[in-house]
């Protein structure tokens, strides 16, 4: 019996995930306000880490908060990507990969060119 090709519409790539994950460590080496984007997204691991600890404790460890950076970035990127892959990657497997490159383009513009932060005056 042959093995599924590398295309196999039923295999989920977690490719772009791996490479939203490496982006997102680079968050805090961007100078200035960075975008709307990536101001949520650290801003609300900020949060959570806050929540479960205290402010002074996510001030402190900045570890804490580019890991919960790090996870928030793969959930809001992966709930989007998998509802592509469920809806379109068994039906229509070329559109998918199309879908998915662009969704990778666009979350990663958005978290480093797209949308720039308020500036403080």
């Amino acid at each position: 019996m042959p093995e599924p090709s590398r295309t196999h519409p039923l295999r989920f790539d977690f490719g772009p995930i791996g490479l939203v994950a490496a982006c997102t460590m680079l968050l805090p080496n961007v100078s200035g306000y960075g975008t709307v984007w990536s101001q949520w997204l650290q801003e609300g691991a900020w949060a959570l880490v806050a929540k479960f600890n205290s402010a002074n404790y996510a001030n402190l460890h900045r570890d804490w908060v580019e890991a919960a950076t790090m996870g928030l970035s793969i959930l809001a990127f992966a709930i989007p990507a998998g509802l592509l892959w469920t809806f379109l990657g068994s039906q229509w497997p070329r559109l998918f990969r199309v879908a998915q490159m662009a969704w990778t383009i666009f979350y990663l513009a958005a978290m480093f060119f797209l949308f720039p932060g308020p500036v403080a005056s």
